[in-house]
C-alpha cells in the first residue's frame, strides 16, 4: 500500500495586535469592501466573477465590523448613562451609589438585575388553577411510585418480553419447517 500524502498546511501563530494596528487593518478592509464584492460575506461566485447577493452595505456581518471599528476609534455606542450625567467609574453608572447621581439629574436609574427575595419566593409558591383549592400533590397526580412497585413492574415487563420473543421464535421455526416440507 502506498503511503498517504497529507495536504499542505500552514500553521498560524497567535500574536497580539495593538489597538492602532487592529484599527488600521479593519479600516483598510472596510474601505475595500465598498469597491470589491468578493470581500463581502454574502458574495456569490458566478461565471463572470463574484456578485453581491444581499444588501449593498454588507448586511449584519459588516455592520458589526463597523461597530467594532467605531469602538476601536474610541466612540461609545449605546451608553446607559443619559446625557449630562457624570460618573466616576467606567461601568456606565452601574456601580453602588450611582442611583444618587441619577436622581440628582432627574433621570430614572437603570433597572436592577436583582429581584427582591420576597417577590421571588411569592412567585415560586404553588398557584391555584383549574383543579380548585386543593394541591395537585394531594390527589396523587405526578407522584413517583415506590421503588418496590417499580421493580415489580419492570420484572413483569421483562417476563412479558421474554414470552413474546419465545413465541416469535416458535413461529419462525414452524415457518422454516413448512418451507422445508414444501421444497421436498
Amino acid at each position: 500500500m502506498a503511503p498517504t500524502a497529507f495536504p499542505p498546511h500552514r500553521t498560524h501563530h497567535r500574536e497580539r495586535v495593538s489597538t492602532e494596528s487592529a484599527l488600521g487593518l479593519l479600516q483598510t478592509y472596510l474601505a475595500q469592501t465598498e469597491t470589491t464584492p468578493y470581500l463581502h460575506p454574502d458574495a456569490r461566485l458566478a461565471e463572470s466573477g463574484p456578485h453581491l447577493m444581499g444588501e449593498e452595505d454588507g448586511g449584519l456581518a459588516l455592520h458589526h465590523l463597523r461597530r467594532v471599528e467605531a469602538g476601536l476609534r474610541g466612540e461609545r455606542l449605546g451608553d446607559l448613562v443619559p446625557q449630562g450625567v457624570e460618573t466616576t467609574d467606567d461601568t456606565n453608572g452601574a456601580a453602588e451609589g450611582s442611583d444618587k447621581a441619577w436622581a440628582q439629574n432627574g433621570a430614572d436609574p437603570p433597572p436592577s438585575e436583582w429581584e427582591d427575595m420576597e417577590t421571588y419566593a411569592r412567585a415560586q409558591s404553588i398557584a391555584e388553577g383549574d383543579l380548585g383549592g386543593s394541591d395537585v400533590r394531594d390527589r396523587g397526580i405526578g407522584q413517583v411510585p415506590p421503588l418496590a412497585s417499580r421493580l415489580a413492574s419492570k420484572d413483569a415487563r421483562k417476563a412479558g418480553k421474554k414470552a413474546r420473543r419465545q413465541e416469535e421464535k416458535r413461529q419462525r421455526e414452524a415457518m422454516r419447517q413448512r418451507e422445508r416440507a414444501m421444497e421436498e
